[in-house]
C-alpha cells in the first residue's frame, strides 16, 4: 500500500518487520484467504516457517556450545544459568556434555529436514491452487 511505516502505529511497525506489510494489508490478505478457503494452508505454512526458524536458532546455539567445549580445555566449565548465577562444573562433565550436544545435534538436523520437507509440500499445494486460477 506504500504506507510510510515510520508514521504508522506501533503495530504497523511490528507487523512490517515480520511480514514487510502494514497491519491493515496483512488483515486484508488474511481475510481474502479466509473467504477463498485458503487460510488453513497459509496458517500451516506460517507455523512451519516459525518452527524452522526456531530449529535453525537451536542448531546455531548447539554449534556454539560444541565450539566452546572444544576450544576451552581448562579444568572447569563456567556457565551462566537462567537466573544469571554463574555455575562452575568440573571437567569430567565435558565428555557427557559433548555426547548430549551431539545427540541433540542429530535430533535437530532430523527435525529441520522434516520441517523443510513439510514446507515444500505445503508450498507445492499453495502453488497448485494459484496455478489453477
Amino acid at each position: 500500500c506504500n504506507k510510510e511505516i515510520r508514521w504508522g502505529t506501533k503495530q504497523d511497525r511490528k507487523m512490517f518487520y515480520r511480514t514487510k506489510k502494514c497491519l491493515d494489508c496483512v488483515a486484508k490478505e488474511e481475510t481474502t484467504l479466509r473467504i477463498k478457503g485458503q487460510y488453513k494452508l497459509y496458517e500451516t505454512r506460517k507455523l512451519i516457517e516459525n518452527e524452522l526458524s526456531y530449529l535453525l536458532d537451536i542448531k546455531q546455539k548447539l554449534r556454539e556450545s560444541k565450539d566452546y567445549l572444544e576450544s576451552d580445555d581448562s579444568k572447569t566449565l563456567t556457565w551462566a544459568n537462567q537466573t544469571g548465577m554463574v555455575e562452575e562444573w568440573s571437567n569430567e562433565a565435558r565428555g557427557e556434555l559433548k555426547k548430549n550436544i551431539q545427540k541433540d545435534w542429530v535430533t535437530c538436523l532430523k527435525k529441520i529436514k522434516s520441517a523443510e520437507k513439510e514446507l515444500k509440500k505445503v508450498n507445492a499445494e499453495i502453488n497448485k491452487i494459484v496455478d489453477n486460477k
